[in-house]
């Protein structure tokens, strides 16, 4: 699978990666309820996301306030303002998605197991336990599996929701702290967000 999506040529030199490498996003994996699942697929695209932008976002603010164009004349909220805007948003907007996507898979799922779940019982009220005693048990087996099956689901999503807050709320206070910004950047990327619904 590859991650890694960027028009720009490889560069050892870290101090020329702001300008030209900055925009270099990860291309989330294809969602499907069987990759929320077994998300190992989805766990490994949030772990280098967030590897890759906000655990070293430090450095990339660094780069670009210290090798920027000066002859564009911007300022560093201007410069930190690109940043966000073309590059920090839009890989939160693509994790959250994937995050989202399968909360939502989720909550479908456990309604589909809840509502198969109440015909069975009804089936089971008026068929006579003798003709086939082993079959209440296989379904009961089975339905168990199932409800297993959503905790994970559920608990993963609640986990990575809580990793994704605590994420970007360190970013921000790191982005005001070096770029002198005093916007409300969380209450900025919802309507980013709301602005970018593909």
């Amino acid at each position: 699978m590859i991650l890694w999506s960027s028009d720009s040529n490889d560069n050892n030199n870290k101090n020329s990666m702001p300008e030209e490498n900055h925009n270099q996003n990860l291309n989330p994996p294809a969602l499907s309820r069987e990759a929320c699942l077994s998300p190992k697929g989805i766990r490994s695209f949030l772990q280098l996301s967030r590897l890759s932008t906000d655990d070293i976002i430090k450095a990339h603010l660094n780069n670009i306030l210290d090798h920027r164009d000066r002859s564009l004349h911007k300022s560093n909220g201007e410069v930190c303002n690109d940043f966000l805007y073309r590059y920090l948003f839009n890989n939160w907007n693509s994790r959250l998605r994937s995050i989202e996507y399968c909360e939502v898979e989720s909550k479908n799922l456990k309604s589909e197991i809840d509502k198969e779940t109440a015909i069975n019982e009804q089936k089971e009220a008026v068929t006579d336990p003798r003709i086939n005693p082993y079959a209440e048990i296989d379904r009961k087996d089975e339905t168990e599996l199932k409800y297993l099956k959503y905790n994970q689901l559920n608990n993963w999503v609640n986990n990575e929701k809580e990793i994704e807050a605590i994420v970007q709320g360190r970013s921000i206070e790191i982005i005001k702290d070096t770029c002198k910004i005093n916007s409300d950047l969380q209450q900025d990327f919802e309507t980013w967000r709301s602005l970018n619904k593909t």
